[in-house]
């Protein structure tokens, strides 16, 4: 199995373009693409990463077309993006448009999203299927990633509409299009106040699962920490997606790490992050 790192944290750390040749350096397959900064609600957010990675221009295939040949240069692909996730803003379609976009450019195969809390079920599925045409012009599959909301009322981690197997089966079984496919993230499932498990959700899922965000926690937060560091017992959800004949990349998204580093700690991290990604993907061949 192929095995890939997105490269939020590295490029707060040393850039963008460091970040995926440093990628191919420690042993990834491929790298995966963090597009937050594109939504103008979320740029003020994350100001290292719009720095790192200034895609909201009017360059932002040109730099796009860079990455990926730098990628290409050093042997490795970039294998998906991640949209912006807060959609409080006028610029929806757009955002995506270009989201899409640059995904197809920079020659990855899915886009990750998030769906969206403060909308209903029917406002989702009314929102992706507006994707879909700009999804089939690009040749890019859009997955929408297992999210949970924020319990104001408790304090605490809730369910999502897109959290508990059902809820994500029903939503799922209304797109029915192949261009339309789910993202594990096992953080998010294994977060102890949802009652959710990673392996019940790839079990109920099946094919559908076909992109993965690899995490992990002290099954109380959602920490984004590097595999094997915490709390979460992977076999299990490792035997489910063997099970369930998964076969794409598997991919960390473990950046919690570098914050707080200095750009020397960079491939260091790195390093273990791969391991951690090996060690998953060896326990897929052989479980």
């Amino acid at each position: 199995m192929k095995i890939s790192n997105e490269i939020t944290g590295p490029s707060i750390l040393v850039g963008a373009e460091k970040a995926v040749e440093y990628c191919a350096a420690v042993g990834f397959d491929a790298w995966d693409y963090p597009l937050d900064h594109i939504c103008s609600t979320y740029c003020g957010v994350r100001k290292e990463i719009a720095g790192s990675l200034p895609m909201n221009g009017n360059e932002y295939l040109q730099i796009a077309r860079k990455l990926r040949k730098i990628g290409e240069d050093n042997g490795i692909t970039c294998h998906q993006t991640h949209a912006p996730t807060r959609w409080k803003c006028a610029c929806f379609t757009d955002c995506m448009k270009r989201t899409l976009e640059i995904t197809a450019e920079a020659g990855a195969e899915i886009c990750v999203t998030h769906p969206v809390d403060s909308l209903s079920v029917e406002q989702n599925i009314e929102m992706y299927q507006k994707l879909l045409p700009f999804a089939k012009e690009y040749g890019v599959k859009i997955a929408l990633e297992n999210v949970w909301m924020w319990d104001f009322d408790n304090n605490r981690f809730g369910n999502s509409l897109f959290s508990e197997p059902a809820g994500m089966k029903k939503i799922m079984d209304i797109l029915d299009d192949e261009s339309f496919i789910v993202c594990l993230d096992t953080g998010h499932a294994q977060i102890g106040d949802l009652q959710t498990s990673a392996a019940d959700i790839v079990n109920t899922m099946g094919g559908r699962v076909q992109a993965l965000h690899l995490q992990d926690t002290d099954l109380r937060q959602d920490n984004h920490e590097i595999p094997f560091t915490m709390n979460i017992p992977f076999e299990p959800i490792i035997r489910a997606l063997k099970n369930n004949g998964y076969k794409g990349y598997f991919s960390l998204e473990a950046f919690r790490p570098f914050e707080n580093r200095d750009a020397a700690d960079t491939l260091d991290i790195m390093k273990k992050q791969n391991a951690a990604a090996r060690q998953l993907a060896d326990m897929f061949e052989n479980i």
